[in-house]
C-alpha cells in the first residue's frame, strides 16, 4: 500500500462534483458532513476524496490551510480502510463543520470512523 495523496485521488472535475452534490447521499459525525457516491471499479479505477473547509466556520485563511494539510494528512495515512474485495470505488466530500479548530488526533480519528462507515455504507446499497 502506497501512503502518498496523488492528484487522481483528489475530485477535481466539475462533472463528478455536480453529480455528487444532487445524487449523493450524506451522514455527518463529529466534525465532518460526509457526502458520498459508490461507483464499480470499471466506472471510476480510485476513490476520490474533496475537503472543504467553509469560510462561513473558519475566517481565517491560515487557520482553513491548517485544518485542510491535518485532515489531508489523516485521509492518506488512513485510506487503506477504504479498500475492498467487491471492487467499489468512492467519489466523497468530507466538508468540516465545528467552528473552532480540531486537533490532528482528533482529526484522524474522526477520518478513521468516517472511512469505514463509509465502507459499511456503500456494501449496504
Amino acid at each position: 500500500m502506497s501512503y502518498t495523496l496523488k492528484k487522481n485521488e483528489l475530485l477535481r472535475s466539475r462533472k463528478l462534483i455536480s453529480r455528487l452534490f444532487e445524487k449523493g447521499a450524506y451522514f455527518s459525525h463529529t466534525c465532518f458532513y460526509v457526502k458520498f457516491l459508490c461507483f464499480p471499479e470499471t466506472e471510476i479505477p480510485v476513490s476520490k476524496v474533496l475537503i472543504s473547509i467553509p469560510k462561513k466556520n473558519i475566517r481565517k485563511a491560515v487557520q482553513r490551510n491548517l485544518l485542510k494539510r491535518r485532515t489531508r494528512e489523516a485521509f492518506r495515512k488512513n485510506k487503506e480502510l477504504l479498500n475492498n474485495e467487491e471492487g467499489i470505488r468512492y467519489v466523497f466530500a468530507l466538508i468540516y463543520k465545528t467552528p473552532g479548530i480540531c486537533s490532528y488526533a482528533d482529526i484522524e480519528n474522526e477520518i478513521k470512523i468516517i472511512l469505514e462507515r463509509l465502507s459499511k455504507e456503500c456494501i449496504k446499497s
